[in-house]
């Protein structure tokens, strides 16, 4: 089997293992046994397990969504809101996987820098490292309303509505909050997106 095909099988079985139960209780034995490569050849391909489950990312999630230049933030998270509805079981294990090559480190990797793209350019290095750790912090919290959906999801086009609109709310109350203005109850006939 060549290497492509081999690396092929055991994302293709890690994939299919992780529908099924959590990243943890998977072991590289397991793991090997299923896809047919040796455990020698896991190690002559991957570091570690979590090498695999990035490249897995990689190949099998990230890879699909499309970035072009019109393309703004909350088109890139509709995207993966689809994803992440369409391969459900799967997720709801890799969201467990935080720290090395954790889902929420990969997503972070690709969401922040088309984030901070969107936000006025900041002169004052202050403010641009406040720009960076609230783009961290949105996305955070994007991926947290994630998660928490894909334990009961609705449909993908309506949470996708939601997650968005919720951020708008939340920005102008947090606007009205440090202005010290009477927070307005959010009216959903007036706004929309």
């Amino acid at each position: 089997m060549s290497v492509e095909a081999s690396k092929f099988n055991l994302k293709k079985t890690m994939h299919k293992l992780m529908k099924e139960k959590s990243f943890t209780s998977i072991t590289v034995k397991e793991l090997c046994e299923k896809a047919g490569v040796s455990r020698r050849s896991f190690y002559r391909y991957y570091m570690d397990k979590y090498e695999l489950l990035q490249d897995l990312y990689y190949d099998f999630f990230f890879s699909k969504i499309k970035i072009t230049p019109d393309e703004n933030f909350w088109d890139i998270i509709k995207q993966m809101i689809f994803q992440v509805y369409e391969d459900q079981a799967f997720f709801r294990h890799a969201f467990q996987v935080v720290e090395q090559n954790g889902f929420w480190e990969e997503s972070e990797k690709l969401l922040v820098p088309l984030l901070y793209k969107e936000l006025p350019k900041q002169t004052n290095v202050e403010y641009d490292h406040m720009a960076r750790f609230y783009c961290r912090e949105d996305i955070h919290t994007a991926l947290k309303m994630i998660v928490m959906w894909n334990e009961d999801p609705c449909p993908p086009e309506e949470f996708a509505f939601k997650l968005q609109t919720s951020f708008g709310v939340r920005g102008k109350w947090l606007y009205e909050l440090s202005m010290k203005y009477k927070l307005e109850d959010y009216d959903e006939t007036k706004d929309s997106i």
